[in-house]
């Protein structure tokens, strides 16, 4: 697998390459490249912290949030990575990554060092329940932004994760999202993932069907006998 980073996921909807994100910074496409040397080992494992400020700067961008940072330079927006992936935050390891339960630590608490809007948040992880469904549509429906998580499997075994965000999706019998990626050569792009319940195929017409409460319900694909399976949403927004 060409990723070796240990966590999450974000999302918009543009073209661009690594080569030309890290040699420009064009204001108006909120984007960082983790691959950086400015980062400890190329920043091979800083998709979690890199994740997060892309999330930031595209909630700036959509005039939901204020940074309460400077964010109009990539100088400023590595700046931002490594705060966030410091101990105090996210405690990122150059080699193995960041730890699942410190990226929920992050968001709820270090989000007054990248901004002073209010901010709500909802949190979830897969595989969930068909009552959780209807949440997760009303937040698609709305254009709710989200930090995104996904593994990679093979049979029961997970290989590592990455981290990626989610800037807008629809749920019909699959889930499509739109994401940036910060350790991918087409950064922004469209993904869909396959509805896989625990008794049977996923269909969007049983979303409110309380019968089904009990079943649950998981998002994957599959890439070169790998599954890619969704495992957490943080969705965050402002007023």
């Amino acid at each position: 697998m060409a990723r070796n980073c240990y966590f999450f996921i974000i999302l918009l909807i543009l073209s661009t390459s690594s080569t030309w994100a890290e040699s420009q910074w064009p204001v108006s496409i909120p984007f960082v490249y983790q691959r950086q040397n400015a980062f400890p080992n190329n920043g091979e494992s800083y998709c979690a912290p890199s994740a997060y400020v892309n999330l930031i700067l595209s909630l700036r961008l959509a005039h939901q949030i204020h940074s309460s940072i400077k964010l109009d330079s990539r100088e400023d927006a590595i700046a931002a990575v490594k705060l966030i992936a410091n101990s105090n935050c996210m405690d990122t390891s150059a080699q193995s990554g960041t730890d699942r339960s410190n990226v929920r630590y992050a968001v709820m608490n270090c989000i007054r060092l990248l901004t002073s809007s209010p901010m709500y948040m909802t949190f979830r992880s897969f595989p969930d329940t068909y009552d959780f469904l209807g949440i997760l549509q009303k937040e698609l429906s709305r254009g709710t932004m989200a930090l995104m998580s996904i593994g990679y499997y093979r049979e029961k075994r997970r290989l590592g994760g990455h981290a990626v965000v989610m800037v807008e999706g629809r749920l019909e019998d699959d889930l499509e999202v739109s994401i940036i990626d910060s350790d991918s050569d087409t950064p922004f792009d469209k993904v869909v993932y396959k509805g896989v319940t625990s008794d049977g195929e996923f269909s969007r017409k049983d979303i409110y069907n309380m019968a089904r409460q009990n079943t649950t319900v998981s998002f994957e694909r599959q890439i070169d006998g790998v599954t890619e399976r969704v495992e957490n949403l943080i969705f965050i927004w402002s007023k």
